[in-house]
């Protein structure tokens, strides 16, 4: 997954977005949660971006009337990418995450 296009705040709503993916079962597995710290490190977020999505990580993200539409296209399949990463993590995509990404995608190209 290559982030280096996004901008911190592009970053910090990845992070939101694949946190929610990997709470969209009601837990986040531990293999999911050792993909989404190996992402945040990667992302090189500011201190303050940084701690808040950290936070993500012990309780669920408000994804409510996030603008993802507002995102290039082409950034968009960095948060596909992502989120099918972090889903699979343990091994297995369940059925909530795997409609969680269905909705995601509906929503960000327009089909629902």
């Amino acid at each position: 997954m290559n982030t280096d296009d996004l901008t911190e705040s592009e970053r910090l709503e990845l992070m939101r977005f694949l946190c929610s993916f990997a709470w969209a079962d009601g837990v986040v597995q531990p293999q999911e949660k050792t993909v989404l710290e190996r992402i945040l490190g990667s992302l090189e977020l500011s201190a303050e971006a940084h701690a808040e999505a950290e936070g993500w990580l012990t309780a669920a993200p408000n994804v409510e009337g996030r603008a993802l539409r507002s995102i290039d296209e082409k950034k968009r399949a960095v948060f596909i990418d992502g989120a099918y990463e972090v889903a699979a993590a343990d091994g297995e995509i369940a059925a909530d995450e795997l409609e969680h990404i269905k909705m995601f995608m509906r929503f960000t190209y327009g089909e629902g």
